[in-house]
């Protein structure tokens, strides 16, 4: 009874995770953000029951309790100082510290069904996620109709902000993107892409052919979106980890066929996809025409001028790189404090999400991030190809592929846009980190071989 129970409270509590945006603005009330926490403490307390030895500590966790650390060490002197409300300190807790208890438990005490539940419910959330991405895209920018709930949003973000921003004005302007059903058309997209791993977990073990036609729709979403990170991020992340990593070692340029069978028929049906919707609507081929061309020269405008930060992303990129280091020059403490949960100095939602990153966690921690993504990206899909060589695929492989995969979609996008922040996401990268603590070998121990993963 009590791990159906924990099931189910999983299953409920990701779906209130992801929407929890929209139940926010359909109740007019933020505190709703707090309703995925309930199940999952209820799961906390059932899990109090049969409460081990503790697991040895890894570099990982010494690095998730630095994250916390430095969270802590900015709020409580903030609470202390009166510099931010009870409220505000509450809702910093739930934003970046709250989401770190899914690590520490899918590390050491989640069961393998509960993290199928947890799949299950990504996968069902991504899903209405992109469903309403697709439709709200066509509605706005073909037939220029700007929906109810995206007025609502508009009206929502102003009455708590009292300002307007321009994800605010371009969520009701018919001639931008669709803003999705989440905060921004970034995490729209990341959570369609998160919904994509989740899925070819359990697609993976039976055919390439079904994890295609999964990648078909998941791409069509994304595509319908016209979010161009998370499109690239897509696809970079299926090549790395689905079909990179079953390179021969003495050939880097080989690949296995199994592998580049799911890579041509992933990319086979995203052009399939495309074509699809081009089809729909020749307005359509010329709005994904027109945001290619404009993405295309804001990455590569060779204007590179600090007076005119919108000239391209390095003018962009520049400017902001400028500003934190003028930031660091002048507040010594914060280079190795950063700023915490915070916003003082160093604004949030640009467009140079690892600027912000590095602003948030300092450099000594930010340093830690990118060289353990690099190091435990190459080592995780060495000890997949290992184990793919060794013995059939299994659950504790799909585990491992979705933790990675997970990991490098949010650092691609992280090049962009900062959607770790995200109070739907935060947990999910966590998450992700906890999975691949769990099962992941160290290159010692992939050398070796032997067993794959942690004994339950």
């Amino acid at each position: 009874m009590i791990p159906a129970i924990k099931r189910f409270s999983w299953f409920i509590a990701v779906l209130l995770l992801a929407l929890a945006f929209p139940i926010q603005v359909q109740f007019d009330n933020p505190n709703f953000a707090l309703l995925a926490y309930a199940p999952v403490s209820l799961v906390y307390i059932l899990a109090l029951r049969r409460a081990g030895s503790a697991p040895h500590l890894t570099r990982m966790d010494a690095a998730v309790g630095i994250y916390i650390f430095i969270m802590v060490g900015h709020l409580i002197p903030a609470l202390l100082m009166h510099e931010i409300s009870m409220h505000e300190g509450c809702r910093q807790i739930l934003l970046f510290i709250m989401p770190t208890t899914f690590y520490f438990y899918v590390s050491r005490a989640a069961s393998e069904d509960e993290l199928r539940a947890i799949f299950m419910g990504i996968i069902l959330a991504a899903l209405i996620v992109g469903t309403y991405f697709a439709y709200d895209s066509y509605n706005k920018m073909i037939l220029l109709r700007v929906s109810d709930y995206q007025l609502k949003v508009q009206k929502y973000i102003l009455a708590r902000t009292n300002s307007t921003t321009d994800n605010t004005f371009f969520r009701v302007h018919t001639q931008y993107r669709s803003m999705g059903l989440l905060e921004t058309h970034a995490a729209s997209g990341a959570w369609i892409g998160l919904g994509a791993f989740a899925s070819f977990f359990f697609l993976s073990t039976r055919s390439s052919s079904l994890m295609a036609i999964a990648g078909f729709v998941w791409f069509s979403f994304l595509l319908a979106g016209l979010n161009f990170t998370s499109i690239l991020g897509f696809l970079i992340t299926i090549f790395c980890v689905y079909v990179w990593r079953n390179r021969n070692a003495s050939n880097l340029l080989r690949v296995r066929k199994s592998s580049l069978k799911i890579a041509a028929g992933l990319f086979t049906l995203a052009a399939i996809a495309a074509i699809v919707l081009i089809s729909v609507s020749n307005d359509f081929a010329e709005k994904i025409s027109h945001y290619t061309a404009l993405q295309y020269s804001l990455i590569f405008n060779p204007s590179i001028d600090a007076s005119k930060p919108n000239s391209s992303w390095l003018s962009l990129l520049l400017v902001n790189i400028t500003t934190c280091l003028d930031v660091f020059t002048r507040q010594p403490l914060s280079l190795l404090w950063g700023e915490g949960p915070i916003p003082v100095n160093f604004g949030r939602g640009g467009d140079t999400g690892f600027v912000e990153t590095l602003a948030i966690l300092g450099l000594p921690l930010f340093a830690i991030v990118v060289f353990g993504i690099l190091s435990m990206t190459r080592t995780a899909l060495n000890d997949l190809r290992s184990a793919s060589r060794n013995q059939a695929p299994n659950a504790r492989h799909g585990f491992l592929e979705f933790g990675i995969s997970a990991i490098l979609y949010i650092a691609i996008f992280d090049l962009h846009y900062s959607v770790w922040v995200y109070k739907s996401i935060c947990p999910i990268l966590f998450l992700a980190l906890g999975l691949i603590r769990r099962y992941g070998r160290s290159a010692k121990e992939i050398s070796k071989g032997g067993e794959y993963g942690l004994q339950e």
